[in-house]
């Protein structure tokens, strides 16, 4: 591939960047690699949906004789979706650990689950839920540190006995 391909070069290399910050922040949240065989088992999964996203699209974009950007979720769509799935586990397992953690150092009774909490902040609306999804389902650019304020917010809700958590803030500005 060549200059003619600056589009599917583009494309390419935006997933493999949304990748490098999934693995950042899989990075970030190192102390948690050995936290359970389950989280293991997401990573290695993980990495290896980066692999074989890499060596397919090496392989197809080598061999191939015409290069189209139609096809390319076609053909590289579930891996994509996959990789992506595994950080939303991970992330999952790593709110379990981090809230598990706590209730080993906290005196309350309360239990907090990850399910609760994502079913607490789900949109409750049925169809902003459902143009929300699809939203998801695109896999664009997000920021890097998107949503990592709020990890100490709901630690500092968990610790306390009080049983509303209060978000506010300028929309889209992540504060």
């Amino acid at each position: 591939m060549g200059p003619n391909h600056v589009e599917m070069l583009e494309k390419v290399f935006g997933v493999l960047g949304q990748f490098g910050q999934a693995i950042d922040f899989f990075l970030k949240n190192k102390r948690l690699f050995c936290a359970s065989v389950e989280m293991q088992d997401i990573l290695a999964l993980a990495y290896s949906d980066l692999v074989r996203f890499t060596v397919e699209t090496a392989i197809h974009y080598t061999k191939s004789t015409t290069i189209s950007l139609a096809n390319f979720d076609a053909l590289f769509g579930r891996v994509v979706d996959s990789f992506f799935y595994r950080k939303e586990c991970f992330t999952s397992e790593s709110w379990a650990c981090s809230l598990r953690e706590e209730s080993y150092t906290t005196t309350t009774t309360t239990t907090i689950t990850i399910q609760t909490i994502r079913q607490w902040l789900s949109v409750q609306d049925r169809t902003l839920d459902l143009c929300l999804s699809n939203r998801l389902g695109t896999r664009t650019f997000r920021y890097e540190f998107t949503c990592e304020w709020f990890e100490s917010h709901m630690r500092e809700f968990q610790r306390d006995k009080t049983d509303v958590l209060w978000v506010y803030g300028k929309p889209g500005s992540g504060l």
